[in-house]
């Protein structure tokens, strides 16, 4: 998987977010462009959190702030362009697709698994109630 940096990472994150999503506080933020693994968050700060929002101040062409630590794309059309942010977009796009292929595959298993057990529950009850029919023919 190609790394990154943690500024396109970030702006891949805030472009691909739905409307709730487009601005974040940094911590929030941090934690999902760590979670993608797309990057190597160098420390410039004490925390990655920090770090982060130090890269993030540091690119003011890119984000924008309001409040305290809320950030979002100063301009997304112009950022969603740069052949960086691009690639890093169709990274995660990619990435959150393999997720989900991966979740539905696992849910799968568990539920052939459950269908399994079923199942043995299922011939456990035949073989009782065929016991039940066989002892009451005897009689």
């Amino acid at each position: 998987m190609e790394k990154f940096d943690a500024w396109a990472v970030a702006a891949a994150v805030l472009a691909s977010g739905d409307e709730f999503e487009r601005e974040l506080h940094y911590r929030t933020l941090a934690e999902r462009v760590l979670a993608t693994n797309m990057t190597t968050l160098g420390q410039k700060g004490a925390t990655p959190a920090q770090t982060l929002g130090v890269i993030l101040r540091e690119h003011k062409d890119i984000f924008a702030s309001y409040d305290r630590g809320y950030y979002y794309l100063e301009n997304p059309e112009r950022t969603g362009k740069h052949p960086v942010v691009a690639r890093a977009i169709q990274a995660l796009q990619n990435l959150q697709e393999e997720q989900l292929k991966a979740g539905e595959l696992e849910s799968l298993r568990r539920e052939v698994q459950r269908l399994k057990e079923r199942n043995a529950l299922l011939e456990r009850r035949l073989a009782e109630i065929a016991e039940i029919c066989g002892n009451a023919s005897k009689a």
